[in-house]
């Protein structure tokens, strides 16, 4: 964001309200958004952030059952990519500390869960971590943790929220500079989705495209090329 000329103190709500840009979902007042991590627990310790980087289409099963579960009128689950979501907490206090869950590997969760840093977000740390623990008991026995318990894989046992914030107050990059007529964003990563969102930019989605070691660049440069 800095690097497109915004002033990042100003403007910057954490990492949940952009990924829900790119996602599609409209944050109203009041609405607090996080990402949501699906992460693997074992005997207390944060083994793994990204659940053995499970599958979108696994992923998508647990979160839509969590939202079955555990969502209602004030909390929603949305499905994101790979072990990448989102959750958005209405009449949530964004003055918490959470922890990047790719920041402690191997470290016990409960010292890491969340804390309100004023005592108005003690609320919302409370739930959160109601959530947390509560998404570990639905979870440790899902058919597809099962699954992938058998067959040697890190399961995702555990939802993991941090970075919350509200809708951000950002200028579209045209209004900063008139020269910038149209531009576009070509990533497959939703916080990067989310910031061209804001700035007005289009987003090309391209096959292939992860996000990875594994992703297609071949079929990136073609994209951009072509416009």
């Amino acid at each position: 964001m800095s690097v497109l000329g915004y002033n990042l103190p100003k403007v910057y709500e954490g990492r949940g309200p952009l990924e829900a840009a790119s996602i599609g979902i409209d944050l109203q007042p009041g609405e607090m958004a996080m990402r949501c991590n699906l992460i693997c627990v074992e005997e207390e310790i944060l083994k793994n952030h990204s659940s053995g980087h499970i599958s979108t289409e696994e992923a998508d099963v647990l979160i839509q059952f969590l939202q079955e579960k555990l969502g209602n009128d004030r909390v929603r689950f949305h499905s994101g990519v790979q072990y990448r979501h989102l959750l958005v907490i209405k009449g949530g206090n964004k003055q918490i500390d959470c922890t990047p869950p790719h920041d402690v590997p191997l470290k016990p969760f409960g010292p890491l869960m969340v804390k309100a840093l004023v005592p108005e977000a003690q609320e919302t740390a409370d739930l959160i971590n109601e959530l947390i623990l509560k998404s570990q008991e639905l979870l440790k026995d899902h058919p597809l943790n099962l699954k992938r318990m058998a067959e040697g894989k890190d399961t995702a046992n555990s939802i993991w929220p941090w970075s919350p914030g509200y809708r951000p107050q950002m200028p579209l990059l045209a209004d900063t500079f008139p020269q910038v007529k149209r531009g576009a964003v070509i990533s497959a990563v939703d916080l990067i989705n989310g910031i061209g969102y804001y700035a007005g930019l289009r987003r090309i989605a391209v096959e292939g495209a992860t996000g990875l070691y594994n992703t297609n660049y071949e079929n990136k440069v073609a994209a951009a090329s072509k416009r």
